[in-house]
């Protein structure tokens, strides 16, 4: 009875445990933290990161990812773009594009995440020739809804390789038919 009060005490204390990360663009190098409760593990990708490969997985994971915002608490989110360029015009151009993206932006993230500290700054460096962006991210998610939404990212992953299969298995039967009908083709010419 007491190791099942125990087990019990230790599932809801998981439950409860804030899964979170932090995100840190600077020097156009990429460094993240990740924690659960009280245990932090700091990565930090080596060499050139494929994003051709995230995008990917984004699109695929679309729907799942979208529940998974919802579900996510932004503590602090802090951008810093440096406009700049050889041309004063390309900068100017530059930065109102930017302050344009970011009033664009910023109601769309709002609504499916909430933030609680956000800052934004975005000026323009005549002098410069090459624009500085640096950003940082620190958000949380309760350990529950994380497993809901995984098990949602692993459903959604499952029936994208059965698809990616059945579209394989069609496109070898397609071809195993142009076979049959080209060797058909071939005996009638050949009679």
């Amino acid at each position: 009875m007491i190791a099942v009060a125990i087990i019990l005490a230790l599932l809801i204390l998981l439950m409860l445990t804030k899964v979170g990360g932090e995100f840190v663009y600077e020097d156009e190098k990429l460094s993240i933290v990740l924690s659960l409760g009280l245990i932090r593990y700091r990565f930090k990708p080596k060499g050139n990161f494929d994003y051709s490969i995230l995008l990917k997985y984004v699109k695929m994971l679309w729907h799942a990812l979208v529940r998974l915002l919802k579900g996510v608490v932004i503590e602090d989110f802090h951008l810093r773009f440096i406009a700049a360029s050889d041309d004063p015009y390309k900068t100017a151009m530059l930065c109102g594009s930017a302050y344009s993206i970011a009033g664009m932006l910023a109601p769309h993230i709002r609504r499916f995440m909430k933030v609680k500290k956000s800052s934004v700054e975005i000026d323009s460096d005549f002098l410069a020739e090459k624009s500085v962006i640096s950003a940082s991210l620190r958000a949380k998610i309760p350990f529950w809804k994380l497993l809901i939404i995984a098990g949602a990212l692993l459903r959604e992953y499952l029936q994208y390789r059965k698809t990616i299969k059945e579209g394989a298995k069609n496109i070898d039967s397609t071809s195993e038919q142009n076979k049959g009908n080209d060797s058909n083709q071939a005996e009638a010419v050949g009679a």
